[in-house]
């Protein structure tokens, strides 16, 4: 109720009391009236002070959540995994580069490099992301990059060949229906691992080729 209407309320109720009492028990009841009317107004004071305050609060709080979302552009991507979990064994290429898409990245550049004696059991071998204009650097977990920045996998262009993902390699170790000049001719180069038991190993003179029997 406004203090206007207070007002009103007031002024009738003295006209009231002064027209059907007379003396100290008039004043009396009247000035009872005017405190009743006065508290009355100060709780509706503290009720409408105490909503304002609630809502200027929540407009605070929806500024502040307004303004860090315009802090973040939409196209930014925090990177779940360090540079360091991705390289190794466990991903290939394949598996890697749509996991970069799923990610959110659309500048996606992948380097084969020819396997060796150190690091023939790895599939991912090293990973960088443009961080500037001609620099790029490895990553750790949390850090923001832009869906436009250029990701480089350098992997294994020849993985290592296992019973798990060649079934050449298990045809021939388990049945006859492929000979081993087949399978060295057409994975020459390549490394391959399975558990056997080596027999004898001879190294031929004047040649850089092994026989290892198993």
């Amino acid at each position: 109720m406004s203090n206007y209407h207070w007002y009103q309320v007031l002024t009738t109720a003295a006209k009231n009391i002064m027209s059907k009492r007379s003396g100290k028990k008039g004043v009396f009841v009247f000035f009872t009236a005017f405190f009743i009317v006065l508290s009355l107004n100060a709780c509706e004071s503290n009720t409408d002070n105490t909503i304002d305050t609630s809502n200027n609060i929540t407009s605070e709080i929806s500024e502040t959540a307004e303004s860090e979302a315009a802090e973040t552009p939409s196209n930014t991507i925090v990177m779940p995994n360090s540079t360091s979990d991705y390289i190794g064994s466990e991903w290939t290429i394949e598996t890697i580069t749509e996991h970069f898409k799923e990610l959110g990245f659309e500048n996606i550049r992948t380097v084969p490099c020819e396997p060796d004696d150190n690091n023939y059991e790895i599939n991912i071998r090293e990973m960088v992301i443009e961080t500037g204009l001609f620099s790029t650097d490895p990553w750790e977990v949390g850090d923001e990059f832009s869906a436009d920045a250029e990701i480089t996998i350098y992997y294994n262009e020849f993985p290592l060949l296992t019973t798990e993902n060649c079934s050449d390699l298990v045809t021939i170790l388990t049945s006859k229906d492929m000979d081993y000049m087949s399978f060295a001719d057409k994975y020459d180069g390549r490394y391959v691992e399975f558990e056997a038991y080596v027999t004898s190993h001879t190294t031929l003179l004047m040649c850089d080729k092994e026989v290892i029997e198993v």
